[in-house]
Formats: C-alpha cells, structure tokens, sequence
C-alpha cells in the first residue's frame, strides 16, 4: 500500500471494474478489459516503467458534470425560481403546470433561499440633506464579493453625493 497524497491521476479500481461486469487479464506487462457479457475486448493497458498501468480516458469534447440528487419536489422549487412548497403545490391543486408531480414540504433549508432572503437595515436618514455638491458624501464599502473583477479584486468602494441623489 502507498500513501500519495498529490496523486496527479485517478486511479481504476480493478474489484470496482470486476464488480460491473468486466474480466480483466493481466499478462506479459499487459492487461486486457473485455465486457463479460458481450466477451468484446474494450482496451489494453500496457505497463509503464514504473508498475503502473496508464488508462488515459481520451474524450471527444470536454465537458463539465455534476451530480446531485433531487427529489421532485427540489427539482420543481429551483425550476420555479425557489418558488415556496406551498405555492408548488397550490400550482398543482389548480392544475395550472402541466406534467408537475405531487409536491411534498422539504423539512431540509434550501440554503439559497436563506441566502437571498438576507437584507441590511438602511442606514438612519441624516437630519440635514446637502445644500450644494459634495457638501456630504457618503461611503460605503462592499466586500469580499464571490466573482472577482478583471483585476482579481473582491472589494469595491462606492461614493455617493448626497446632494446628486434621486429621492
């Protein structure tokens, strides 16, 4: 067994492969992966100098996956914009979407729903307003922000005239 903690590859599990119907031959600084149920070869590894058995997955185009799994239910409220469980199934009630399956109440958080429901109090409103330009401004600095700006930045400062703004 070895310990490799900055492993550049993946590694194929050959129980993994056996188990999902695969028979694999290793002989003369090879191994060879036929399909058990078809008996049709499907690649031949050969061996590097170093022990191991190079399997390069080349892929036509590239692509990005993600897995999760979503019941109905989740699928339907990110569909419908985060739209609560109680609006889905009264959509479901009225029969206003077609193909919308029953609706159950998620006892989890859908954590973006938190997130967009987050505000800030406005600051207190000043006793006095500006007479002329920039006879009060006030600032504000916001940050640190998930997307970066083009220079790879995550904070940004913002001015306003108080006597320019639009009430």
């Amino acid at each position: 067994m070895f310990y490799s903690p900055s492993i550049g590859q993946n590694l194929l599990s050959v129980g993994q492969m056996m188990r999902r119907g695969y028979r694999l031959i290793f002989y003369d600084a090879q191994c060879e992966i036929y399909n058990k149920n078809t008996n049709q070869k499907v690649v031949v590894v050969k061996m590097s100098s170093n022990n191991i058995f190079p399997f390069n997955m080349k892929s036509l185009h590239h692509v990005a996956m993600r897995s999760e799994h979503l019941d109905d239910s989740q699928l339907w409220h990110l569909r419908y914009g985060h739209l609560n469980y109680n609006g889905l199934q009264l959509l479901k009630k009225k029969d206003l979407v077609s193909g919308l399956p029953s609706i159950q109440n998620q006892v989890g958080i859908c954590e973006r729903c938190v997130y967009g429901k987050m505000h800030r109090f406005p600051f207190p409103k000043t006793a006095w307003r500006a007479k002329a330009p920039l006879e009060l401004v006030h600032a504000d600095i916001c940050g640190p922000t998930r997307t970066p700006s083009l220079n790879n930045k995550r904070y940004f400062l913002l001015f306003v005239d108080d006597f320019s703004i639009m009430i």
